[in-house]
């Protein structure tokens, strides 16, 4: 970060912004040795599904919700499909609280499994 004003250099090109890359946290928590349920998030624009399973795989971790943001997105539904080892379960377009209730009833049945 520069110390003071950033002047024009006279190219007429807008300044470079450099930045940095986040740590991936869930894959952190996920590779603890002791590691909590870790559940992931997958709002894709596109590949939906094959993006989700390969972050699922990339990350280690039991469960993944994965979502098309066209259709959630500044709504009040949504429509996901939970990703896990037993395979893949579309939930139908309902409200996100439905929604949310649904991923923590898929966690409770996997639970007991670890």
């Amino acid at each position: 970060m520069p110390p003071g004003k950033i002047k024009k250099d006279g190219s007429g090109r807008p300044p470079v912004i450099e930045l940095a890359e986040n740590p991936d946290i869930l894959a952190s928590v996920a590779a603890l040795p002791d590691a909590p349920f870790c559940v992931g998030f997958a709002a894709e624009s596109e590949r939906v599904l094959e993006y989700a399973r390969a972050k699922r795989i990339r990350k280690n971790i039991p469960l993944i919700a994965a979502n098309d943001v066209s259709v959630a997105m500044g709504k009040a539904s949504n429509q996901i499909t939970l990703i896990d080892d037993a395979g893949e379960t579309a939930l139908p377009l309902c409200g996100k609280d439905e929604t949310a209730a649904a991923i923590v009833r898929r966690i409770a049945e996997l639970l007991p499994a670890r």
